[in-house]
């Protein structure tokens, strides 16, 4: 089973392969990792409802920590064009997730706009983070 985090959309599935959107230049995808369920955000900056971009994030961060009912969090991934971010951005972000642990970074500045690389692949326990077929993540518990 793959799900796709589209724009502004919040999914999450039972352990399976997921495939998380990262091809915007301007596009912030958060993943926790949970015992049995993944939950991800993906947030672009620019958007047709011309709600602020700040705004909207507080408030699709509201629904992603909704998503997790405060469970445990066993990782949580930040994905972003860092560059393209003001500094200690992701930062910021983690601090709106509740009861987060430390984040692993993916910073995405030099992907492509078609990106669509990164990937999450979990199964009984493990998860393995690839960009673009590297393997730069792998965790077990």
């Amino acid at each position: 089973m793959e799900v796709v985090v589209h724009e502004d959309e919040i999914k999450s599935c039972l352990r399976a392969r997921t495939l998380v959107h990262a091809g915007v230049t301007s596009c912030l995808t958060v993943t926790a990792i949970l015992q049995n369920e993944i939950v991800g955000l993906h947030v672009v900056q620019f958007s047709a409802d011309e709600v602020a971009y700040p705004q909207r994030l507080v408030l699709l961060m509201q629904r992603f920590n909704q998503r997790i009912h405060g469970r445990v969090i066993d990782a949580l991934y930040i994905v972003a064009p860092l560059a393209f971010f003001p500094p200690d951005y992701e930062d910021e972000v983690q601090q709106m997730v509740i009861n987060a642990p430390a984040a692993t970074l993916i910073d995405i500045t030099d992907s492509s706009e078609k990106g669509n690389d990164i990937y999450f692949i979990g199964s009984a326990r493990v998860v393995q983070v690839q960009v673009g077929g590297r393997i730069v993540v792998r965790q077990q518990w």
